[in-house]
């Protein structure tokens, strides 16, 4: 089988939306859906573990410790619905976490039901799950993309950015996994459709690596490399990155709520549908999915009317959740969701 070109793509920010872009789809471009609240890494630039700190001394203190992971039968009912969707549009799934989606027992029983349903589905892990039986069968899946976060391009970087509560610095093993996908890809030819993506967030830490990161993965054949702008979790993690040093331009509105949902689920193990990809705490969800209506119904229901029209009129309360969120500006270029329809 020909190898294709790798696929460079380094994220843009600061493009405000077309008019066209603001008109509201009939279902959302993308769904992201959570599995799991747990992780194997503590990221400088991640908020998780800000958040597992907090949810350990609330443990301590008797608190009942809520569900870690999303349930097969939450999962289901998201990607049927988008399998209806899909017989006259195209969704996208975006499997992920508020940790690491691999860590679900069920993921891949997830991501297998997700393709019988006729979903496309793109998987953003970090890579130490990617062991050669795993990846394996996700290929076999059949996958439309897996997006391997790494975010360096050497063992001493790694260990600064994504750390371990251990100290261990798994960059060998991520390394070591993804290299093993992208041969087990080859040895599959026409039958393996997944294209391979690493990913590095451009930060303070590692952005001297860029230009070795790209290189390294262009030689190891992966399909698309991308360098994704940095952002604050919507001031969660407020590290010093291009987007969050802007000044003197006028906010537009975000593209969060004119072209996804998120779906995920609380401390009561309700599963909730929210607009915002960098809410951990459940202050923009807009339903429960079910006991509120379909994800349909919450895409055009008034919650969600009332979310764009505070973004394209810049109309926040003071308290709200958008009102101190540096992260518009990270605008609107190319999207996730067409790098999984169209990745070369």
């Amino acid at each position: 089988m020909k190898q294709m070109k790798t696929k460079v793509e380094i994220g843009t920010i600061g493009r405000p939306p077309d008019p066209s872009q603001l008109e509201v789809p009939e279902v959302p471009q993308a769904v992201v859906v959570n599995l799991s609240k747990i992780c194997n890494l503590w990221c400088f630039h991640c908020y998780y573990p800000d958040y597992a700190s907090k949810r350990e001394k609330l443990v301590k203190k008797g608190h009942k410790p809520g569900p870690m992971f999303l349930t097969m039968e939450a999962f289901t009912a998201v990607a049927d619905e988008m399998g209806d969707w899909n017989k006259y549009t195209k969704s996208v799934m975006r499997v992920v976490a508020d940790g690491e989606p691999l860590l679900n027992p069920k993921a891949l029983d997830m991501l297998a039901h997700a393709k019988r349903a006729g979903v496309p589905v793109a998987l953003t892990c970090n890579g130490i799950g990617l062991y050669e039986t795993n990846a394996q069968k996700i290929l076999e899946i059949g996958t439309e993309v897996i997006d391997v976060s790494i975010d360096a391009a050497t063992p001493q970087t790694y260990t600064k950015v994504r750390r371990t509560r251990s100290g261990i610095n798994l960059y060998p093993t991520v390394e070591k996994n993804v290299k093993r996908l992208i041969e087990l890809k080859r040895q599959m030819g026409t039958k393996a459709a997944t294209k391979v993506m690493v990913n590095m967030i451009n930060q303070p830490l590692a952005a001297g690596e860029m230009p070795l990161f790209i290189k390294k993965w262009k030689g190891y054949g992966a399909d698309i490399v991308l360098i994704r702008p940095f952002s604050s979790t919507s001031t969660l993690t407020m590290r010093e990155g291009v987007s969050t040093l802007v000044d003197g331009v006028k906010r537009f509105a975000c593209r969060y709520p004119f072209t996804r949902l998120n779906v995920g689920f609380d401390e009561g193990g309700h599963t909730t549908v929210y607009y915002c990809s960098h809410d951990w705490e459940e202050k923009t969800v807009i339903g429960l999915l079910g006991t509120d209506g379909s994800m349909k119904d919450m895409w055009h229901g008034k919650n969600m009317k009332e979310i764009r029209r505070r973004h394209i009129e810049n109309d926040f309360p003071k308290t709200s959740f958008c009102a101190a969120c540096p992260d518009w500006y990270l605008g609107w270029g190319k999207f996730h969701q067409e790098l999984v329809k169209k990745p070369n």
